[in-house]
């Protein structure tokens, strides 16, 4: 008989628990029957570069039927009872929670894939149950004299001394093992947002009362807060620098668009820059704070605008920031604004 192998896999996040988790739906064709029990023990999921990432939790297993034979059992005499090989469909469901730090290896494994994907490695062990019970209709009694045979009853079964009534492998579990492959796009649609990444508000940036502001300003305050969210969305989505630097880069023009309304910002050379001095005297004379954002301000437009994008490759001569950094400076960026957002709601209520 062949060895039972999985012949499919379906993954998904888990919407029941507090921690994070990825079920797998999984099933077994070819799990013998009659001669033996397959039962599952337990699993495991790796990374594709072989990292343990976690242990599986079966929650259920179910046999579908073998023909005749309606349950996994081991059956007396099996060759006589049955004169074709007997196999189980097993469907197994189970979990695996995943700490922070196996999430950021599995984000970190997916970011250097040809594809963006997922990549694990899935692996189940069972415990492998054989049996020696035989069923006998004649039993020969030697006597004497001469032998003599002794007839039992159709149902009798009889077990050789010193023999085992069931007995398991000598390494104990057999194992099974499938790849398991989440495309990128369903990874950070579904499961990013599941687990706190990829799809989240940056920060509570508070909006200064709409009554107290110029319509102008209002609106590129919330264009702003937009392009940073998309700015945060796209590390994840394209894992490429580019389209998170212009998302940034808008965030920012449009940021001091709404910080010129105000007269907080100056329009200059066909740009715009912050006015340090107006800032002072928002921050209530905090000079170091003022200067602070100014300077957050203008070097992380300096290094959103020298991204490598083919409309701009002129301004790309500079070592590109790594993904990991972009990343780090969409939150810079969003404590910049909270804290200008902030001194304004504050100064709006005195």
């Amino acid at each position: 008989m062949q060895s039972p192998k999985i012949t499919s896999s379906e993954v998904e996040v888990c919407k029941d628990t507090v921690v994070p988790c990825i079920m797998f739906n999984i099933r077994i064709e070819g799990v013998e029957a009659g001669r033996s029990i397959y039962i599952p023990v337990d699993g495991r999921i790796y990374t594709d570069d072989g990292k343990l990432l976690s242990s599986l939790t079966i929650e259920y297993a179910t046999f579908s039927s073998a023909g005749a034979l309606a349950t996994s059992a081991i059956v007396v005499d099996y060759v006589e009872r049955y004169s074709s090989e007997l196999s189980h469909v097993l469907n197994i469901r189970a979990r695996a929670f995943l700490e922070p730090v196996a999430i950021k290896y599995i984000e970190e494994r997916r970011r250097v894939n040809k594809y963006h994907r997922v990549e694990l490695k899935l692996e189940l062990r069972f415990l492998r149950f054989h049996s020696s019970v035989y069923h006998y209709n004649y039993v020969y009694v030697i006597g004497r004299a001469s032998p003599s045979i002794l007839r039992l009853p159709n149902d009798a079964v009889m077990l050789k001394a010193g023999e085992p009534l069931l007995f398991i492998d000598n390494f104990v579990y057999s194992e099974l093992e499938t790849r398991v492959v989440i495309d990128g796009p369903r990874w950070v649609k579904e499961f990013l947002p599941a687990f706190g990444l990829g799809s989240y508000t940056i920060l509570e940036l508070p909006l200064p009362d709409t009554s107290k502001l110029p319509r102008d300003s209002l609106d590129h305050f919330i264009a702003a807060i937009k392009s940073l969210q998309s700015a945060k969305e796209a590390v994840y989505q394209t894992l490429s620098i580019g389209p998170p630097l212009t998302a940034l880069r808008n965030a920012l023009l449009h940021f001091c668009d709404a910080l010129k309304a105000l007269g907080l910002a100056i329009k200059e050379d066909g740009g715009c820059r912050l006015d340090e001095n107006k800032l002072i005297e928002l921050f209530k004379g905090n000079k170091w704070l003022a200067k602070l954002v100014v300077e957050v301000f203008t070097n992380a437009k300096r290094i959103a605008t020298r991204g490598p994008e083919t409309t701009q490759p002129h301004l790309a001569p500079e070592p590109a920031p790594t993904l990991y950094h972009v990343e780090s400076l969409i939150g810079l960026v969003a404590y910049m604004f909270k804290i200008v957002l902030d001194s304004i709601i504050y100064s709006k209520q005195q």
